[in-house]
């Protein structure tokens, strides 16, 4: 959905935006316009961990599952050097004080990291679910995000996704992948590169497209009611056209227990 605006622009800037009409890719004032907004916010990129919830559904043994390890990094640690090597260096993570105490511990404020880790505690008392984790960041992201569950194994490139997001979507891009056991996820209806429908583990399944765990958001996401990402944020933006989809090379898998 386009809307018109009235702007004002000193008169060299007026000729700069000239230069930038090449009459294939962008083709008029407006289009040059949003061309530079795109391309400002590919650069100011921000991510967001979820880490919310009650503690004990993050527990691996004896251990969060951020902190699990894999191979000879703990998620975390893996997560972060992906979302870095994607220029991703301001970084939010949001969950119960216990997880983000353990989480400190490990990456403390991300600067050996080369990254800026922002804890954002949520008390027992918030709203529950998912969509209630990520709002409490509602004010603080000015530009679109990407957004990762903390206990996430991928290897997914994610320039990928987020140059997707910003050239095609207005308002989420989930990234997609295949299964053999599509209801064991939250499966996805595609019709091109709309998700025209989302149940999350279904009890059978018309499709293997599932959710693979990353998605990229606009601040209209804050938005859009109620407590769960997948049981009602996504079915929602979904069934209004506002969902979109990016189907990734790679893997992602939830760690949930030793492997």
């Amino acid at each position: 959905m386009k809307k018109r605006v009235t702007i004002t622009l000193d008169e060299n800037l007026f000729g700069g935006l000239n230069g930038i009409i090449d009459g294939v890719k962008v083709r008029n004032l407006s289009q040059a316009i949003e061309f530079l907004i795109r391309k400002s916010m590919s650069e100011n990129r921000c991510a967001v961990i979820l880490a919310g919830g009650p503690e004990e559904k993050l527990k691996v043994g004896d251990m969060f599952s951020p902190l699990f390890a894999v191979g000879n990094k703990t998620v975390i640690e893996r997560m972060v050097a992906s979302l870095k090597s994607s220029k991703f260096t301001e970084i939010y993570v949001v969950g119960r004080k216990a997880v983000l105490s353990d989480i400190f511990k490990k990456m403390g404020d991300g600067s050996s990291f080369g990254v800026t880790l922002n804890y954002v505690e949520e008390t027992a008392r918030a709203e529950a679910g998912t969509a209630g984790t990520l709002r409490l960041l509602k004010g603080r992201l000015s530009a679109p995000f990407i957004c990762l569950y903390c206990d996430i194994v991928f290897d997914y490139d994610l320039e990928n996704i987020w140059n997707f997001h910003i050239r095609n979507s207005e308002n989420t891009t989930l990234l997609l992948k295949t299964s053999k056991t599509p209801v064991k996820h939250g499966v996805v209806g595609l019709e091109g590169n709309k998700v025209v429908s989302f149940v999350q583990k279904p009890k059978t399944a018309s499709s293997y497209i599932v959710y693979g765990g990353i998605f990229v958001a606009d601040q209209k996401i804050f938005d859009v009611p109620g407590s769960s990402l997948e049981h009602d944020v996504f079915p929602q933006l979904a069934k209004e056209r506002l969902l979109s989809g990016y189907v990734g090379s790679g893997t992602s898998r939830h760690v949930h227990g030793p492997r």
